[in-house]
């Protein structure tokens, strides 16, 4: 036999009447539910497993604990108080009053406890308004009241459902978060779209982007083809013009333009998008994942959205018969909503969204500036030699960030690089140019010595070197022809060009060794040459030259690595350079020991003074 139908006649053919048992076989039942098992109750009484387990705690409830309890009473009287319902359960007649729950108590008491809760833990554990009910309405007191004085109580389902009328009625709005003035905006996009046909007649939809200040509710919204960078910064530089400045922060949706990995405890930030806030003096907040109430005013305002604009949207397109022309119709029809909406008087305030910002506008301030243009930003690590390389150009950095991440902007003429929202150095921008770019202190002299021929320079040096002579400059045209790379030909130019020592009256020698090195034709190398001038041991005294020398050279390379110029270019006039005298007060413990006497030579007289004064006396 099939389970179910064993089960059910089972019950229809159980000991009693309907849902109640016979007296006689009910006291016979309980006498035995003392000292039996449940399952044997079952096989004997006909009935199911939960009467037989139920029995046993009902006794003891009713205090019938005993044998001589139990037949002490008539069959009767034990059937009428095994089955006699509590107060809870108890249905009064009709013409017997009700005593009425005091739902405005219930009401504060659940509103104070919500209020209370500060964290997710604090909210979970906060009283439900089933337990304000049993410990408000179901209470000893109300109970013995009812009893006394011939009241009866509702059920609890009926409680809840007045309960809940109650709370729907029409009262004063309570907000319960306080925003600060000018403190936050937020920023968040809604679902549904708007279709509209483009001049080629393709079909596309515009995504509305939406804009709010918690604080007073003002409302700004845009059209956009997409949630892309490119078009939500243009958007929201506008809604902001239109509010008339920028708010401390803006809390903004987990939208992959603006975050590129959310988290409960903090998403990361975009560089393009942080960029863009730090022009505008704005700092980027993220929301949680899955936590709307992070940004609540938005969100109810995207609901508005939907409810109002992009449905008279669809109304529009239905009634008239076709779509917006073009993604500047939809923005205008969006804009013209948005004044309607913040026009309307807010319900329970009877203030509209315009009233209530006037008083906010005064707090919002003035950005430096309202244009911007997109930039590539990215993070990048510092290596051991505190040089970046950044589109094939190396861009160097205090070593002290060695092994740090910073920041690097990459605008459309200089290179900008950060750490942690702090400009550290600003660069002219290289793309695709061999060399460093520096600044002062920034790298040591060692590199410098190495770094200074990587630059661009032969026009530069093949002036020198048609200043020392007509051969001269043509042994460095060849050298240019030759297949190394451009900083081992310019070390090696430089090398040849510095073997005069600026001294005028040696460079019709050197012109000379050159042109018997061309007029050559063997293979030789450069080094020849430097050699067989070295063998003529010219003296080292005579005419210096003020403009082309070793001096002027390292000091205008450096003006380009540290970005004090262009390009390497000599001096018109008469250039003197002021030898190093080593006597940097900064530093002045670096400049060895006759300085160190020098500069005491004073404190030691009158120490030697001193010293004869006190043997006289």
């Amino acid at each position: 036999m099939d389970k179910y139908l064993y089960n059910k006649l089972r019950r229809l053919h159980r000991p009693g009447r309907g849902k109640q048992m016979k007296a006689e076989i009910l006291q016979e039942f309980l006498v035995k539910a003392l000292t039996e098992r449940p399952k044997d109750l079952e096989a004997e009484f006909k009935v199911c497993h939960g009467v037989a387990v139920r029995a046993k705690h009902k006794l003891e409830s009713l205090n019938l604990t005993t044998r001589e309890q139990i037949e002490s009473l008539t069959p009767r009287e034990l059937h009428q108080k095994w089955y006699a319902k509590s107060n809870k359960e108890l249905k009064a007649d009709k013409n017997q009053p009700y005593l009425q729950p005091d739902y405005a108590r219930m009401q504060d008491l659940y509103i104070t406890y919500r209020k209370n809760a500060k964290t997710r833990s604090d909210r979970k554990t906060a009283p439900n308004r089933s337990l304000i009910i049993d410990e408000g309405y179901f209470s000893e007191e109300n109970l013995k009241k009812a009893q006394e004085q011939g009241y009866s109580l509702y059920s609890k389902s009926h409680v809840y459902k007045e309960w809940s009328v109650y709370a729907k009625k029409d009262v004063d709005p309570e907000y319960r978060k306080q925003h600060e003035l000018g403190a936050a905006a937020e920023l968040d996009f809604n679902g549904p779209t708007i279709a509209y046909t483009d001049s080629e007649g393709n079909q596309k939809q515009a995504t509305v982007v939406g804009l709010a200040l918690p604080a007073s509710s003002k409302f700004e919204a845009r059209a956009i083809n997409s949630q892309k960078l490119e078009d939500v910064i243009p958007a929201l530089i506008d809604m902001f013009k239109s509010l008339g400045g920028v708010t401390k922060t803006i809390v903004v949706d987990n939208f992959k333009g603006a975050v590129t990995s959310p988290s409960l405890y903090g998403g990361t930030i975009n560089k393009t998008f942080d960029c863009f806030c730090r022009s505008l003096g704005i700092e980027a907040v993220t929301c949680r994942p899955y936590r709307p109430t992070d940004k609540g005013c938005i969100e109810a305002h995207m609901k508005i959205v939907s409810n109002k604009i992009i449905a008279k949207a669809k109304l529009y397109e239905s009634i008239n018969g076709k779509r917006f022309t073009c993604l500047k119709d939809v923005d205008d029809f969006v804009k013209a909503e948005c004044v309607n909406i913040n026009n309307t008087a807010i319900r329970g305030l009877n203030l509209t969204r315009n009233q209530r910002f006037e008083e906010e506008k005064a707090y919002l301030k003035q950005p430096n500036r309202w244009d911007f243009k997109l930039v590539n930003a990215f993070n990048i690590r510092v290596p051991f030699t505190c040089n970046l390389l950044i589109e094939n150009h190396l861009y160097s950095v205090d070593s002290r960030w060695c092994n740090v991440t910073l920041t690097v902007e990459l605008h459309q003429s200089c290179v900008k690089i950060y750490h942690l929202n702090q400009l550290l150095v600003v660069y002219k921008r290289k793309d695709n140019e061999p060399g460093l770019s520096t600044q002062p202190f920034y790298t040591t002299d060692k590199y410098l010595s190495y770094a200074i021929f990587e630059p661009e320079q032969k026009p530069f040096l093949l002036e020198w070197a048609e200043h020392i002579g007509i051969h001269v400059k043509q042994l460095c045209m060849r050298i240019y022809s030759g297949s190394s790379t451009i900083g081992q030909k310019n070390r090696l130019i430089h090398k040849l060009l510095t073997l005069p020592k600026a001294n005028k009256d040696n460079y019709g020698f050197l012109d000379t060794v050159a042109e018997d090195y061309l007029c050559q034709t063997e293979s030789a190398g450069i080094g020849k040459v430097i050699n067989q001038y070295n063998e003529l041991q010219l003296p080292s005294t005579g005419t210096n030259n003020d403009i082309y020398n070793d001096d002027n050279y390292l000091k205008i390379i450096k003006d380009v690595l540290f970005d004090k110029s262009e390009a390497p270019i000599w001096p018109k006039g008469e250039l003197v350079v002021k030898p190093s005298t080593g006597s940097n007060e900064k530093n002045y413990y670096l400049n060895g020991l006759d300085y160190m006497q020098q500069k005491y030579a004073s404190i030691r007289t009158q120490i030697c003074n001193l010293n004869s004064t006190v043997e006289c006396a």
